[in-house]
């Protein structure tokens, strides 16, 4: 059983079943451990009380004393971290984003680029003489709708 109390009736916000936070927390306590930012924003998400383990923000003005809301975890798997702040290790900040996002998900949601890292483009082909074409596209939003920039640049 993890060191974070996982409560009989979760919070109305969080959606996976308690088999599966149950692992989850698990999992991420034996690989982060239980003193560090992934354990802080379990505790959070499971018992709520003080400020968000990411943005350290005071949520209790929107969500009282117990557990944070599912419109307070979207807002907090997407926070920053306040300046003063010693920052956290990246994958220590991305799974606590992550814990954040996972608990008000549906199943069947897709999970969002920015917590799946390992998908990056793939290597350019390179030719025969050793030359890459690299195509790059870059998409804008604008009160005009979308816009599309593709460059290539060939070496």
């Amino acid at each position: 059983m993890p060191a974070i109390d996982i409560p009989d009736h979760l919070p109305p916000a969080i959606t996976p079943p308690r088999t599966v936070i149950e692992f989850l927390v698990c999992q991420d306590l034996e690989e982060f451990g239980d003193n560090g930012l992934v354990a802080r924003t379990w505790y959070w998400v499971l018992h709520g009380g003080g400020s968000g383990p990411i943005s350290h923000m005071d949520w209790s003005q929107f969500d009282g004393d117990g557990p944070p809301s599912a419109a307070t975890l979207a807002a907090e798997s997407t926070a920053a971290e306040p300046p003063l702040h010693p920052p956290s290790p990246w994958p220590e900040l991305n799974k606590a984003r992550y814990i954040c996002w996972l608990c008000t998900s549906d199943e069947g949601d897709e999970v969002p680029r920015r917590f799946r890292p390992w998908e990056t483009a793939s290597v350019p082909p390179v030719t025969q003489d050793g030359s890459v074409t690299v195509t790059m596209r870059e998409v804008s939003r604008s009160a005009d709708g979308p816009t599309v920039v593709t460059a290539k640049a060939s070496r």
